[in-house]
């Protein structure tokens, strides 16, 4: 492949499958119908030993004078490769409050990941999530809410940016609706009208 895609200048993303089907085709066409491997090994062995990934040989190719990469200087740019996007794995426990028909919301703000759009309140735990009395416990002290347990909901998994997110959403009962700073009461109509992250929204079908 590296060999392949330096001699033709090729600039497509070499981890890409349609880009790898473009250069398999263009071997298939280079390869003779009588002995077709004795080419296909020198190629591989080329790569191996002058084609190198980062230090190319190009004065020992016997390809150099037909190889693009090189004629353009621009055998360490090739074969283009796309960065590997490392994710990030969180876990939350997503505190579903609810007092007669209204949600406690919080909306993201301006400048930061999720800005504009509603999530209900959660907290950060670890894989299996926390149990029915941490997060009772966490809702008292963190949003002076007295709340009473319900029942689970289905757990969630979403991505954002370079996140891998598992949500753990519990619902709970308000015994009464306390004004919180950063968040808001809304009624369980307006869900449908409200912005919700991707995760959340998910929350809200269950619910």
């Amino acid at each position: 492949m590296r060999v392949m895609a330096r001699l033709f200048e090729i600039e497509e993303d070499i981890t890409r499958q349609t880009t790898q089907k473009q250069v398999r085709k263009l071997v298939e066409e280079l390869l003779p119908e009588h002995e077709s491997w004795v080419l296909s090994e020198a190629l591989i062995e080329l790569g191996a030993t002058v084609c190198r990934p980062k230090a190319p040989l190009c004065e020992r190719c016997p390809l150099v004078s037909q190889c693009q990469s090189a004629l353009n200087g621009r055998e360490t740019e090739i074969p283009v490769k796309a960065k590997k996007v490392q994710y990030e794995v969180l876990f939350r426990d997503v505190a579903v409050i609810l007092f007669q028909d209204e949600l406690l919301l919080k909306c993201g703000d301006q400048g930061k990941v999720m800005a504009g759009l509603y999530e209900f309140p959660y907290f950060p735990s670890e894989k299996g999530g926390l149990s029915q009395e941490e997060i009772l416990n966490k809702i008292r002290v963190e949003l002076a809410i007295d709340a009473t347990f319900e029942k689970l909901l289905p757990e969630v998994k979403h991505s954002f940016t370079r996140y891998r997110v598992t949500l753990y959403p519990k619902l709970f009962i308000a015994h009464s609706p306390k004004k919180i700073s950063g968040h808001s009461w809304h009624s369980l109509a307006s869900r449908e009208t409200l912005a919700f992250s991707s995760g959340h929204k998910r929350i809200i079908h269950s619910l």
